[in-house]
C-alpha cells in the first residue's frame, strides 16, 4: 500500500493556536522518536521524515504500490526506539503537501491503528483511531495535530501505525499523508510545541533548542496586540518542479545562523545540537532567556562545519536581543554567512497563486531599508540567482557598510501590521538579501563586511542582533491627506505605506521603484509611485543613515530615462526584454517626472531632463493616424492594450 511521508513546517498562528497551558507551550520535552530509525510499507528512502521534529515540507513522491487500498495489506510505518520504554501518549501531525510537484493534497489516513512490542513479530493492538477523530482539511489543515493517548502499562521497543482503510482522499485512497510522528512516555506532555516561547512587550518568540532556529517570531502592535502572523517564512504549500531541485529556493525559513564555503557547503545551526541548554526565568516563572551552548553548525546531510557557537537569547525591555560567539575550530574560505539570518514570509513569486503554492491567507512579508546608498554594498551571490531573469533588480544581495548602526526594516505584508522591525547590530553589519522574484527574503547581521572572507582555528568572534517593534506610522514616507471619513483614511494610509514604505522597492542600492519588492525592474510604475510620494509627508528617519524619498526618486527617474533609445521609447528594465514594445512607459514616465517636479520644485532636474521628455513625446505624435485622428500602435508592440492594432 502507499505510504506518502510528508512534512510540513509548523508555525502556529494565533489563528490555529492550540489550546495548550502556558507551561505545556514554553517547556521543552524529550521525544522518544527523535530521530530513530523508521520503516515503511513504501518510499523507505523518506521514512525517517517523520521522526527529525522538524516537521517541515517535502516535495511529493510516488510509490510503487498500485493497487486500490486493501484492509488485508495495509501501508504502514514503523519506529524503533532503539529500547523499550513505558509509553503513554502518540502525537502524530497531519499535512498539506504538493502532488505532481503543484497541486495541494490533503491525504490523512481514514482510520489508525497502533500496534506496540518489544519484537516486530509480536505486535499487538493497543489503540484505534476512528476517521471522526482525524482532522479534515481545513484553514489550518497544514497544522493540524493528532494525540493518541495509550493504554496504561504500554510498554514496547516498536511503535507501528497502520492504516486498513487507506486515505481520505477519494481520488487517490491508497495515499497517506504525514508530516511527523512524536512518541512520549508517561511523564510527557499532551503536546510537545519543538520550543521555548519567551514574550515580552518585544512580542512572541519560539526558540527550537533540539535543532537551534527561531521557529516564530510576532511583533506586538502600538496598541499591545501580538501580531496576528509570524513574520518568519514557513515551507511553501507546495513545490514546483524547479523548487523541488533546489534547496536555494525552498529550504528556506524561520531564523537561524549559517556559512557557506567557497565550494558551497552550507552549514547552518538548525543541523547541529547544543551541548548545554539553560533557560532563565523571573521571580514568577516567565522565561526571560535561552542559554545554547556549544553549536557545531552542520550540513543537512550532517557534516561537521568548521566553527562552533554560544546562543544567549533574551526579551527584555521592549526588545529581543540574539547574541552569538563563534569560535573557529578549523580553517576556512567562507563565501557568504548570516549571523543570525531571519527569512521572512514568502512574498508570492512567479506563479505562487496559481500553482497554489501560496494561498490569500498564508503570511507573506517583505521589507526595505531606507539607508543612504553610499553606505551600502550591493552585489549578488550564486544562493540568490534563483532564475535567469535580466530584467530583475540587479543588486539582489547588499550589506549596510556602517559597522554597529541601526536601521527600520519597513514591513509590507498582506495581513494587518501596524509594526516594523527595528534592528540594531553589535559587532557586524546589517544586511537584506533576496532570491529573485520573492523566492525567499532575507534580513539579518554577519560579522564581515563583504561577503567572502577567511578564517583561521582559534578565531572568536561576537556579534548581537537586537529587534523591536516600530509602529510603522512614525518612520518614513506617511500620506498627509486629512480627511473626515477615519475608517477610509487608515485604509488609504496603509495602502500609501505599502507603496512607498516596502512594497515596491526592488533595488536597495539605487532604490528602484519596481513591479514589486524584488520582483521586475517596470518604469510604467513610477506613475503612481510618484502620486503617491506627492501625497506624502517625511517622518522620523527610519535609519541611522537615511535618504530622502525625493532623492531616491529622482534617482530613479534618472536611470529610466538614460535608457530612452533613439525612436524616443524606454528600454528600462523588463521593457529590455520587451525591445521597447511597452509603450505606455513612455506616458507613465512623463507623468511621474511632472508629478515630482511639482512636489520637490527641482526646476534644473525639469530643464535637464526636457529635451528626453519632448523625444519620448514626439514617438506618439509621429503615430497618430491623419484620418482618424487616433495614435497607432506599430507592428511589434506588446501584447496588452497598448498593442491593440487600430
Amino acid at each position: 500500500m502507499a505510504l506518502w511521508l510528508l512534512r510540513s513546517t509548523v508555525v502556529v498562528s494565533l489563528l490555529c493556536l492550540s489550546q495548550l497551558s502556558s507551561a505545556e507551550q514554553e517547556i521543552y520535552r524529550k521525544n522518544l522518536a527523535l530521530g530513530r530509525e523508521v520503516t515503511a510499507s513504501s518510499s523507505p528512502q523518506r521514512a525517517p521524515l517523520i521522526v527529525d521534529v522538524k516537521a517541515e515540507a517535502n516535495v511529493s513522491w510516488y510509490t510503487s504500490w498500485d493497487p486500490p487500498q486493501d484492509p488485508a495489506r495495509p501501508s504502514w510505518v514503523m519506529i524503533d526506539l532503539a529500547d523499550a520504554h513505558s509509553l503513554a501518549r502518540i502525537t502524530i501531525a497531519f499535512s498539506i503537501a504538493a502532488y505532481d510537484g503543484i497541486y495541494d493534497v490533503w491525504a490523512p489516513p481514514q482510520t489508525i491503528v497502533v500496534e506496540i512490542g518489544d519484537d516486530i513479530r509480536d505486535m499487538k493492538v493497543v489503540a484505534a483511531v476512528a476517521g471522526e477523530r482525524i482532522p479534515e482539511q481545513g484553514a489550518c489543515s497544514d497544522r493540524r495535530w493528532l494525540d493518541v493517548d495509550l493504554p496504561a502499562g504500554s510498554k514496547g521497543r516498536f511503535v507501528k501505525l497502520l492504516f486498513p482503510d487507506g486515505g481520505k482522499l477519494s481520488l487517490m485512497p491508497n495515499v497517506v499523508g504525514l508530516a511527523e510522528v512524536q512518541v512520549f512516555g508517561d511523564a510527557s506532555p499532551a503536546r510537545v510545541r519543538n520550543g521555548i516561547g519567551l514574550e515580552d512587550a518585544f512580542g512572541r518568540v519560539l526558540v527550537d533548542p533540539d535543532a537551534p532556529e527561531l521557529t516564530e517570531l510576532f511583533l506586538h502592535e502600538p496598541d499591545g496586540r501580538l501580531s496576528s502572523r509570524s513574520l518568519l517564512a514557513d515551507r511553501p504549500r507546495g513545490l514546483t518542479l524547479l523548487e523541488s531541485k533546489d534547496d536555494r529556493i525552498h529550504d528556506r525559513h524561520g531564523a537561524y545562523t549559517y556559512v557557506s564555503d567557497r565550494s558551497g557547503r552550507r552549514y547552518e545551526s538548525r543541523y547541529g545540537k547544543p551541548k548545554r541548554t539553560s533557560i532563565e526565568r523571573r521571580p514568577d516563572g516567565q522565561i526571560t532567556g535561552i542559554r545554547l551552548d556549544a553549536i557545531r553548525l552542520t550540513t543537512k546531510e550532517g557534516l561537521a562545519g568548521p566553527v562552533e557557537e554560544d546562543w544567549d537569547i533574551h526579551v527584555d525591555n521592549g526588545a529581543l536581543s540574539w547574541a552569538v560567539t563563534q569560535r573557529w575550530i578549523e580553517p576556512a574560505s567562507i563565501g557568504i554567512s548570516g549571523t543570525p539570518a531571519l527569512y521572512l514570509g514568502r512574498f508570492g513569486g512567479q506563479g505562487a497563486f496559481r500553482d497554489h503554492r501560496i494561498a490569500p491567507t498564508d503570511p507573506q512579508v517583505t521589507s526595505t531599508l531606507w539607508y543612504d546608498p553610499a553606505l551600502i554594498i550591493g552585489g549578488t551571490h550564486p544562493d540568490y540567482e534563483t532564475y535567469s531573469f535580466p530584467a530583475t533588480t540587479e543588486y539582489r544581495t547588499f550589506t549596510l557598510a556602517k559597522r554597529d548602526t541601526w536601521a527600520t526594516y519597513k514591513l509590507f505584508t498582506n495581513f494587518h501590521l501596524q509594526s516594523d522591525l527595528r534592528a540594531s547590530v553589535k559587532g557586524g553589519f546589517l544586511y537584506r538579501r533576496a532570491g529573485v522574484r520573492n523566492d525567499f527574503n532575507e534580513i539579518g547581521a554577519t560579522i564581515e563586511q563583504s561577503m567572502a572572507f577567511e578564517r583561521r582555528a582559534g578565531d572568536v568572534y561576537d556579534i548581537s542582533l537586537t529587534l523591536a517593534p516600530s509602529d510603522k506610522r512614525t518612520t518614513g514616507e506617511q500620506l498627509s491627506v486629512q480627511i473626515p471619513d477615519r475608517a477610509l483614511a487608515d485604509r488609504l494610509r496603509d495602502l500609501h505605506g505599502s507603496v512607498l514604505n516596502g512594497g515596491v522597492i526592488s533595488d536597495q542600492k539605487r532604490f528602484s521603484f519596481g513591479n514589486g519588492s524584488e520582483d521586475v525592474n517596470y518604469a510604467g510604475s513610477s506613475d503612481f509611485q510618484a502620486r503617491a510620494l506627492s501625497v506624502s509627508i517625511p517622518t522620523k528617519a527610519p535609519a541611522e543613515f537615511t535618504i530622502s524619498a525625493n532623492d531616491a526618486f529622482k534617482g530613479h527617474l534618472e536611470q529610466i530615462l538614460a535608457t530612452v533609445d533613439e525612436r524616443g521609447l524606454t528600454r528600462f528594465g523588463f521593457n529590455v526584454e520587451n525591445l521597447g514594445a511597452l509603450l505606455d512607459d513612455n506616458l507613465h514616465v512623463i507623468s511621474a517626472v511632472r508629478h515630482y517636479v511639482v512636489r520637490s520644485g527641482d526646476r534644473a532636474f525639469a530643464e535637464h531632463v526636457a529635451p528626453t521628455l519632448a523625444r519620448m513625446a514626439d514617438f506618439f505624435i509621429r503615430g497618430i493616424d491623419r484620418d482618424s485622428g487616433l495614435f497607432k500602435s506599430p507592428a511589434g508592440t506588446n501584447w496588452y492594450y497598448d498593442g491593440i492594432a487600430v
